[in-house]
């Protein structure tokens, strides 16, 4: 596979605005997203918030299998009924949700980015990053991150690993203490169009593509967080050299990231895109490459 070249060399961040990181012909544009989405993305994202709304209910009730089936085929060829069965069931707070809300949502290139704050029989609160794209007249859901999710017994258990616990005087939009930084929706495309919007997300990836692009979502990264994003083969063969940012903000954002492949393309195989965030938070999304 091709590698990215020299290490980059990072820009200066201005005050306000975000970093551009260049490494190895590439082009990383880091964008911390602050306040609300836009209100015209609520209109076209009601359908996508009720479809991930209805794929966490299913979860609830204890219908994994049809909260399966909602998804997409594409989400279905990455991960088997089995491997989605372990991933629900080995955490029990799920089957406790009382209460799920989208607090965030957004749209782009057909592909819907929600995340849905859940909560437990306790009180405590959790992020679940999905995305969801429409196909034919059903919004599926085509990535989720239960990464702050914790796995063990229900809320108060033995097993329980220890998390924030909301203040239940305090109003609603009262922010929570923030969790670990964590990596949640990654998807992966062919490049970019003129607008920056990815070509072909979700997709296999051809072994003809000039570029691998990607809009990685961060989660309650601090301010001035380091964040290295590489590509690897799957089987340990081979990998690009990190792209970093040094993060200017804090909270949640998007990183797009951008790989320039050349003539000779990438070879057929199996792949993982890395996101280290700090020194030892490792976060892995595999994809194909045909």
């Amino acid at each position: 596979m091709a590698a990215a070249g020299p290490a980059p060399a990072k820009a200066s961040p201005s005050r306000r605005r975000a970093p551009f990181l260049v490494g190895g012909g590439c082009l990383i544009a880091l964008i911390l997203m602050v306040g609300v989405i836009l209100c015209g993305v609520l209109w076209f994202t009601d359908e996508a918030v009720e479809a991930g709304k209805g794929h966490l209910a299913l979860i609830r009730d204890g219908r994994v299998e049809e909260a399966y089936q909602s998804t997409s085929p594409d989400f279905q060829k990455e991960v088997p009924l089995a491997g989605y069965r372990e991933m629900v069931e080995a955490r029990a707070v799920l089957r406790e949700m009382r209460d799920i809300r989208i607090p965030e949502r957004n749209i782009e290139n057909g592909v819907a980015t929600i995340t849905a704050r859940v909560k437990d029989a306790g009180g405590n609160g959790y992020n679940v990053p999905m995305r969801l794209r429409k196909e034919g007249e059903q919004w599926r859901v085509i990535a989720i991150d239960w990464n702050e999710v914790p796995v063990g017994s229900a809320a108060g258990g033995a097993d329980a690993p220890a998390v924030p616990r909301a203040d239940p005087v305090a109003p609603p939009a009262e922010p929570l203490p923030m969790a670990d930084p964590s990596v949640g929706t990654v998807v992966i495309g062919t490049g970019r169009d003129d607008d920056g919007h990815l070509i072909w997300p979700g997709r296999t990836v051809a072994k003809t593509a000039e570029r691998i692009s990607a809009d990685i979502q961060l989660i309650n990264h601090p301010a001035g967080g380091r964040v290295r994003v590489w590509i690897e083969r799957k089987d340990g063969g081979g990998r690009t050299e990190p792209i970093e940012a040094m993060v200017e903000g804090q909270g949640g954002g998007n990183l797009t990231f951008n790989l320039k492949l050349g003539d000779e393309g990438i070879e057929p195989g199996d792949y993982l895109l890395v996101v280290l965030l700090g020194e030892d938070g490792r976060f892995e999304t595999p994809f194909k490459v045909k």
